[in-house]
Order: C-alpha cells, then sequence, then structure tokens
C-alpha cells in the first residue's frame, strides 16, 4: 500500500493531469480487466478448490486444464472485440487532444495486449489461492508492486513520450508477473500442466458456471467504466484525473479487505463442498463483518481528512478529488460486505439467477447516469448515483443466499451492517469534532487518525466480536508477548 501510493504520487508528478486523466481512460482496459480478473479469479478458484476439496487429483489436473482452455478462449474473444468495438470507441467517442491520437492508440493496444495476458493468468492466480499459499501469493504482489515503483523512476529519468513508455514497461511487467505465476504452479503443483483433451460434461458445467458468471462480470465492469467514460466526454481529462487518483486511495485501503478475504474464501467453498454448509455460511457471516471492520480503520479517519491527506500525499490535486475520494470509501463499505455474500452464492455454484439479477442492476444505472449528466448534473452528483447500484445488489444477494443455504438474513443485518453503522457513528464523533476546532495540518491529522483507530478497535473489541472472538484474540496477543 505504501509503494502504492508513492508511485501514484510521483507517476502523477511524471505524467501531469492531463496524460494521467488520459490513461485512466485509454489506458484504463488494464484497469477494467483487474476488476474482471480479480471477478473471474474467484469463480475459476470456486473450481479449483471445489477438486481440490474432493482430493481427486485427476478431477484437479482435468480441471486446470479445462480452466486454461476456457480463459484462452475468453482471451481471444477480449482481443478480437478490443480491435474492433473497443477501438472504433477509443478513436470516436473518447476526448483527448488531436495532436496526442498515435500516443493514445499505442498505450490502447499494449493495454489490450496486457489484459488478454492477465486473463490467461487466471488459473495460476486460482491455484494458488485454492491451495492456500498466501505467503507466495504475498511474494509475487510485493514483487509486482516493486516493478510498477521501478518503472516510475525510470519516467524521470528517460527522455522519451511518457505515455509511451509507462504503456510499454507496464505491458513488460505484466509478462514477468505472469511467468512468475506460471513457473511457480508448474513446478508445485503436480495438477497444472496444461493439456487439450474434451469432457463435455466437465466443460457443460464450467462453461455455465463461467458463462453465467461473465455475463454478471462484464455488467459490473461496464458499469465501472462507464461512468469513467461519461466523465471524460462531458468534463474531460483532469476530471478523469481526479477519479483516479480518489480510485487509487480506495485501491490502497481495500488491499486489506482483499487479503483478508482471498484467504478465507478457499474455506468457504471447501466447507460447502465438504457438505458443512452451516461452517460454510458461519465463514460468509465473519468474512463481511471482519471485512466492513478492517476497512473502517481507514476509512474513517481518511474520509474525516481527506483533504489533508490528498495536500501531503500530492501536493497539488484536482478539482473534484476530495469529493470523489470520500464517495469511493462509502462504495468500498458497501463491497466489503456484498462480497462475502457473492462468494457465498459462488460455493453453491448456481450462477444463473444472481448474474441476471445483479447485471439488470449495473446496467440500469447507466441511462440514469447519462440522462442526469445531460441535464447537468456535476461529476460527483453522477457518480453518488452510481454507488446507489451497490445496497440494491446485496439486499439482491442476500436474498439469493438465503434461498440457497437458508443463511438467517436477520441475524447477518445484526451481526454485520447494523453493528458496523453504529461503530462508525460512535468513531467518528470526536475525530469530527476535533477536525472541526484544531487548525488544519499534519498535527491535526495524525490526532484524528489516532483517536479514530483508538475508538474504533475498542468499540470492535467490546461489540463487535463475540465472547469466544475476544478469547482468542486475547491468547492470540498473550502467546506473541510471552515468545518476545
Amino acid at each position: 500500500m505504501l509503494v502504492g501510493l508513492y508511485t501514484s504520487r510521483v507517476f502523477l508528478s511524471a505524467l501531469g493531469f492531463e496524460d494521467y486523466g488520459i490513461y485512466n481512460v485509454v489506458g484504463g482496459v488494464i484497469g477494467m480487466m483487474g476488476i474482471i480478473t480479480g471477478l473471474l479469479t474467484q469463480g475459476t478458484m470456486r473450481f479449483m478448490a471445489y477438486s481440490i476439496g474432493s482430493e481427486d487429483e485427476k478431477g484437479q489436473s482435468d480441471t486446470f486444464s479445462a480452466l486454461m482452455s476456457i480463459h484462452i478462449a475468453f482471451a481471444l474473444l477480449l482481443f478480437i472485440v478490443g480491435e474492433t468495438i473497443g477501438l472504433w470507441f477509443l478513436n470516436t467517442h473518447v476526448v483527448f487532444d488531436v495532436s496526442r491520437t498515435d500516443v493514445v492508440n499505442f498505450a490502447y493496444q499494449l493495454s489490450l495486449l496486457g489484459a488478454c495476458v492477465g486473463f490467461i493468468q487466471i488459473p495460476f492466480n486460482s491455484a494458488i489461492i485454492a491451495k492456500e499459499k498466501m505467503k507466495v501469493f504475498a511474494y509475487i504482489s510485493i514483487y509486482d508492486v516493486v516493478v510498477k515503483l521501478m518503472i516510475v523512476f525510470v519516467l524521470f529519468y528517460v527522455d522519451y513520450d511518457k505515455l509511451k513508455l509507462y504503456s510499454m514497461m507496464l505491458l513488460a511487467s505484466s509478462l514477468t508477473t505472469f511467468s512468475v505465476y506460471g513457473f511457480y504452479c508448474k513446478y508445485n503443483f503436480a495438477f497444472c500442466k496444461f493439456r487439450i483433451f474434451f469432457d463435455k460434461e466437465l466443460y457443460r458445467r464450467m462453461g455455465g458456471y463461467v458463462g453465467w458468471n461473465s455475463i454478471g462480470v462484464v455488467a459490473f465492469t461496464i458499469k465501472s467504466q462507464s461512468i469513467v467514460v461519461l466523465i471524460n466526454m462531458f468534463f474531460g481529462p483532469i476530471v478523469n484525473a481526479a477519479y483516479a487518483v480518489a480510485s487509487t486511495i480506495a485501491n490502497m485501503v481495500n488491499q486489506f479487505i482483499n487479503g483478508f478475504q482471498t484467504a478465507v474464501n478457499p474455506q468457504i467453498i471447501k466447507s460447502y463442498a465438504g457438505g458443512d454448509v452451516a461452517r460454510s455460511t458461519q465463514l460468509v457471516i465473519n468474512n463481511a463483518k471482519f471485512s466492513s471492520y478492517l476497512l473502517l480503520l481507514f476509512a474513517v479517519p481518511l474520509f474525516i481528512e481527506m483533504e489533508d491527506v490528498l495536500t501531503i500525499w500530492l501536493g497539488k490535486f484536482p478539482e473534484y478529488t476530495v469529493e470523489f475520494g470520500r464517495l469511493v470509501l462509502i462504495q468500498l463499505m458497501f463491497q466489503a460486505i456484498d462480497y462475502p455474500v457473492g462468494y457465498g452464492i459462488h460455493a453453491v455454484g448456481k450462477m444463473k439467477l444472481p448474474n441476471l439479477t445483479s447485471s439488470f442492476i449495473y446496467m440500469s444505472i447507466l441511462p440514469i447516469c447519462y440522462l442526469a449528466i445531460k441535464f447537468g448534473a456535476n461529476p460527483i452528483a453522477a457518480y453518488l448515483l452510481s454507488i446507489c447500484v451497490y445496497p440494491l445488489a446485496f439486499v439482491c444477494d442476500i436474498l439469493i443466499l438465503r434461498h440457497f443455504t437458508k443463511i438467517s438474513i436477520l441475524r447477518f443485518l445484526k451481526e454485520v451492517p447494523l453493528k458496523t453503522c453504529v461503530i462508525i457513528a460512535i468513531t467518528a464523533i470526536l475525530p469530527t469534532y476535533i477536525h472541526l476546532n484544531m487548525e488544519s495540518g499534519f498535527v491535526r491529522l495524525l490526532t484524528v487518525c489516532v483517536v479514530s483507530f483508538v475508538i474504533s478497535a475498542c468499540l470492535i473489541y467490546k461489540f463487535g466480536l463475540g465472547i469466544e472472538a475476544r478469547q482468542q484474540l486475547l491468547v492470540f496477543i498473550k502467546s506473541r508477548l510471552s515468545k518476545k
């Protein structure tokens, strides 16, 4: 997270607001594919974890090869769509300086190739997560972010078009990360050997699952990226830069939640595969609860002191950045609660109903945002409208999970969103008072962060955790202290 925040600052300084905003739209294919890759990794990992839970070695090998075949096909489809519809849209609807046309198209082509590589990498990621090799996953992630740090430094010292150079180096980074994942899986997991074979029943089950899941993923991605495109079309690349900065902050904070959820998700699937539905649903509740607690530890002080954080981090930043930053934190809270529910549905594997429902919800917001901007809404109002889909998606997901697993909706609401909202409300009182009554600066920022963290940690311990969880936490702390 720290390296990511620093590289974002240096990258913004190296490219400038306009090129940074352009890359957020044009080179955002990689960002968009990052969303798709992450969501499809979850779906793909479901099959890997299910086959591993069944302890069938041939089944694991067949599953990996089938998944790899499907993702290669997806990559080819993405390339064809990108070189036709995507290229047409880029050159007819995206706003950028005409003199930069060649550079913009160059960045787009490399981003598209990087996105295709990301698709083929998904089965390797999924194998590592399904086998719960979290240390390896962490090391590769650290390697990836360090490479990006080196790329940003190169931008300052090489006299070449910054946008072109960044696109080339980012593609090289994607290829090296793909190679590391591939080599590790090949030499550590016997089932990660790709072979061409055809099992009609296996492909039918996977095709149905991945196909329905892809509909929801594509709808979510279109919804996310369409907001970026709408902002570009109506307000220009500078406002895109503001949104990109806010998204960077959100992505950095969200790494904590993603790390936690990535560790829990395989257990949800393995428990369900083993027939222990009660444990699987309990893990869904715990996943959502602890994800929201992790997020609020960072989100409350960051929401209150967003402007000072941006000033210290970047110095100068585009208009609307503060407002975008606060809104993405609200969005993250909805996602932190809803994603584990969605993963409970993934464990069941019946994806038609949830994906049709979520697709309708995500896509319905697009014409609403377009009309709102057309009739005079500013970018903040448009983005606020787009966030409204998340509580609607959560309601649908929890009802669908209830249908499949008989999870108690009342218990979930009491344990997760209700407790989280109460803790946030109480936590925010004193830090907000300090924010309003102290002079702006680093001392106020530090005071707000410390006070907020202490209050929220105490409230989470006292009211957010059950008796058993508190006892486990005390035992863990005492064991660590005794070792020292």
